[in-house]
């Protein structure tokens, strides 16, 4: 079982230039995206500018394996039920194709890669309870109305369980059970 860290940093700040193996991996024209969100922009990769059609811009921290690069990609909202947010991409550093992986977060920070899984966070800072994990065989998943749905009932229990009766009933139900 390997474990692969990813780079040094948190989405808010970053290297803006890697350079892994051969390559020279850059961000270009870093912003943020929304109003204090994470910073995204281009992405260079020797030179050449990196592009998908679902991509407003890349972000880090990044990681790597292989000729693997693993990067959040921000995308603004495409419709009335999607939600403006990230993917995770892989980028093949010698073709510098892009391929999106599984569905879109609110936010995603990257922190480590086990095996196939890469785990990473939700949230603007690690929280055991907002470490998702997703295989990268994955295929893209495109947001729907249900998603959004399910995101605002979890969204909606977190909130509750965060609150001083949340913390209550869930003390109680893990004592004696539901």
């Amino acid at each position: 079982m390997a474990i692969i860290k990813s780079e040094d940093g948190n989405p808010w700040d970053f290297a803006d230039k890697y350079i892994y193996q051969s390559h020279v991996i850059e961000f270009g024209v870093l912003h943020n995206f929304a109003k204090e969100g994470p910073l995204y922009g281009k992405l260079i990769i020797d030179g050449s500018i990196v592009s998908n059609a679902k991509c407003n811009g890349f972000g880090g921290p990044v990681l790597f394996k292989d000729e693997l690069l693993y990067v959040p990609l921000y995308q603004y909202a495409t419709s009335k039920f999607d939600i403006v947010g990230a993917y995770i991409a892989e980028v093949n550093l010698i073709t510098k194709s892009v391929r999106i992986i599984g569905t879109k977060y609110p936010m995603v920070y990257i922190d480590h890669m086990e095996d196939s899984l890469i785990y990473f966070y939700v949230y603007w800072c690690k929280q055991k309870d907002r470490l998702e994990s997703i295989d990268i065989h994955t295929k893209l998943h495109i947001f729907t109305s249900d998603d959004f749905n399910k995101m605002r009932r979890k969204y909606e229990l977190n909130q509750k369980k965060e609150s001083f009766f949340g913390k209550l009933l869930y003390r109680i139900i893990d004592k004696f059970g539901t």
